[in-house]
């Protein structure tokens, strides 16, 4: 039978109305509000006021949409401009303003042929840590900035609140501003990690956590390119001790918004265009008593002082999670219409998912069930080490093939731990697959061929062919590609599911087989066919650093592994590896709750199968394995029951 929760769910535009535990409120801000520049200022700002939830309701989870087109009549803006959201004043108009920024967006290049009256999209962010601010009465502005033309160009933008009334994960107790500014970056007569002071969070009775949060992107441009195009790096510093180093910096030829126009596939400082900006979040432990100090500090840089570092941080007094044993599902990234992943999808692999451990304990087993509407329902026990608000991707093992337009796709979670979750409204998510807008590629003929002819940079360029269970089972490495070739490369596969990603690989961040920007480089073509010739797709040749498709072959359906869509046993299997790191063997110990039979199998980085072996019908199982035969590195264990997966990580040094 299939898992449905009712959820009662009210829609408000302004306005509230009591739902309770697990009920859902949506608050629409800016109903596609049209923006445009003020180029006197390079600033617009945009303010509308909400009425969220009143003070006495407990959120659990505060999510905010962005959703953009391009204006009635107009143009979409051109240029990548840095934008905001911003909480104003709480309470009514007489209250002073709070200055919060709860989210930071980089707008698109939009000067494009793709960006028409029927473009739209939209990103999400989850700003539950502010979640204190966001009751009663609520201004919330929207500011656009920027110089381009104000007339016959802009956006149409949308923002919408929701929130998941219940048992906060971590309550957030109070707020403390760190720093807010555009710092100059690599002056000579100004140092930017002296204006980043330590800053003292006091010490609290009832909190017991510091949620660190931070938005930090780097604009301008000095001789060496700083602070959009320089790869520098951060110094996280918890009472005075260095605690965390890390780049700030960002991959764009895998931008979830393509394509664009501009120079989007070149990696930036922090940010993307066409993207949010994605707030950095680390946790502390708060000491009831005495306090503690945080403070960044940035890798050295001489310049001329017209590079800047824009950074806002935050520290949320929390409590830790009530609940002992919980997660939260976070998203689907496939099969999901969601705009973000459509890069992504569709999809017959493996379902992939988004969980955060909202338990104080550390999360070891996570049981999961999924189906596509009208399939079979399958499960999976998922062993884990995931600590106290952790997040991982899960992969859920089996291909699933949708048989109709638009399929529903449900997961949820029936325990963690071996416990009931916690919390039992955020253990569910519903998506749809894209097979309308964009259908999956079935194929009856088990040859393809894949035409790739290479421009002037071929050794920027490869391409892997994964099957169902997530093998390389064909590939050409990135580098070992001449330039201006062609190659036909034909390739036999037996039915099932099929994934191709074709990378393109530059100290950039990849600008696919042609791009305007880089015209010397020449133009390639990437194209799949039939053994006939018949071409199945023509790819676009400015598709950044990966570009990927999934197909079926052989009339593939869902698979469905022997009785797991008709009962569900008390059935858990583990696995270990150890020692780990191993030298010259490794011992795998795996047990079972009722006997089996097991297949263990040794893949390396490149997917390549190492070394495979079956055991058979008994509940405990352990194996001394040699590895003079392997090389030193890291492998991939898969060890597979009747009725589930378990994988672990394995070093040989």
């Amino acid at each position: 039978m299939k898992h449905i929760y009712s959820f009662l769910a009210v829609m408000v535009i302004g306005a509230f109305a009591f739902a309770g535990n697990g009920a859902v409120t949506t608050v629409v801000t800016h109903n596609y509000v049209t923006v445009v520049t003020n180029p006197s200022s390079g600033s617009n700002e945009y303010k509308a006021w909400g009425v969220f939830p009143s003070g006495s309701v407990k959120y659990r989870k505060v999510n905010v949409n962005l959703a953009y087109k391009c204006p009635q009549g107009m143009t979409c803006g051109e240029w990548d401009y840095i934008d905001r959201l911003m909480l104003r004043r709480k309470g009514g108009v007489s209250r002073p303003s709070e200055d919060i920024e709860l989210v930071r967006f980089i707008t698109p290049y939009g000067l494009s042929s793709n960006f028409n009256s029927s473009w739209s999209f939209d990103w999400d962010m989850d700003i539950t840590d502010f979640s204190t601010f966001l009751h009663d009465s609520v201004e919330i502005g929207y500011i656009h900035t920027g110089y381009e033309t104000s007339v016959g160009r802009g956006w149409s933008v949308k923002v919408t609140f929701t929130i998941t009334e219940g048992t906060p994960i971590c309550e957030t107790l109070e707020m403390d501003r760190l720093w807010s500014g555009s710092y100059p970056y690599g002056s000579a007569t100004y140092s930017i990690n002296d204006s980043l002071a330590a800053k003292t969070i006091p010490a609290d009775n009832n909190a017991e956590l510091i949620t660190f949060r931070l938005n930090h992107t780097g604009h301008g441009s000095d001789a060496d390119y700083c602070s959009e195009f320089c790869d520098k790096y951060r110094i996280l510093y918890y009472d005075g001790a260095g605690v965390d180093t890390v780049r700030r910096w960002r991959k764009c030829g895998i931008n979830e918004l393509y394509p664009q126009g501009g120079t989007w596939v070149y990696d930036r400082g922090n940010w993307c265009p066409g993207s949010i900006v994605y707030p950095y979040l680390k946790q502390f432990p708060l000491s009831a008593e005495g306090s503690h100090t945080l403070k960044i500090g940035l890798e050295s840089h001489s310049g001329d002082g017209s590079a800047r570092e824009d950074i806002t941080a935050y520290a949320f007094r929390q409590k830790k999670p009530t609940d002992m044993d919980d997660v939260a599902l976070l998203d689907v990234m496939n099969p999901t219409s969601k705009k973000v992943y459509l890069r992504m999808n569709p999809t017959c692999a493996a379902p992939r998912v988004i969980v955060r451990n909202a338990g104080k304990n550390r999360v070891e087993q996570i049981n999961f069930r999924y189906y596509l509407d009208n399939q079979p329902e399958l499960f999976y026990y998922y062993h884990c080490n995931i600590p106290s608000l952790g997040i991982d991707t899960v992969t859920l093992p089996y291909t699933m093939v949708p048989n109709m337009p638009d399929q529903l796709f449900v997961v949820y979670v029936t325990s963690v731990n071996n416990q009931t979750p916690g919390f039992p409204y955020d253990d569910t998510l519903r998506t749809v697959t894209n097979t309308t807008a964009s259908p999956l590629t079935s194929l009856l003929d088990t040859t393809v061929v894949l035409h790739i002819r290479t421009n002037v940079e071929g050794n920027e360029v490869g391409y892997k062919i994964f099957d169902g269970e997530g093998n390389v089972v064909y590939q050409r490495a990135v580098g070992s590609m001449a330039s201006s070739t062609l190659y036909t490369d034909t390739m036999n596969l037996f039915p099932g599911c099929y994934k191709m990603e074709v990378y393109d690989v530059d100290d950039s961040g990849g600008d696919g087989l042609g791009f305007w920007a880089n015209s010397a480089a020449g133009t390639g073509q990437l194209w799949l066919k039939r053994k006939n010739g018949q071409i199945i797709k023509i790819f676009p040749t400015d598709y950044g650093a990966i570009t990927r498709m999934s197909f079926t072959v052989g009339g593939v359906s869902t698979e469905v592994p022997i009785d797991m869509a008709v009962k569900e046993l008390p059935y858990t299997l583990a696995a270990n590896l150890y020692p780990n790191p191993a030298g010259e063997y490794f011992i795998i110990d795996i047990s079972c709750t009722e006997s089996d039979n097991f297949q263990f199998q040794l893949f390396d980085v490149e997917g390549k199968l190492v070394h495979s072996a079956v055991y058979s019908n008994t509940p405990g199982i352990s194996k001394r394995i040699a590895t003079s035969s392997f090389a030193r590195g890291i492998y991939i264990a898969k060890i597979t029951g009747s009725k589930g997966v378990v994988q672990r990580k394995l070093i040989l040094d």
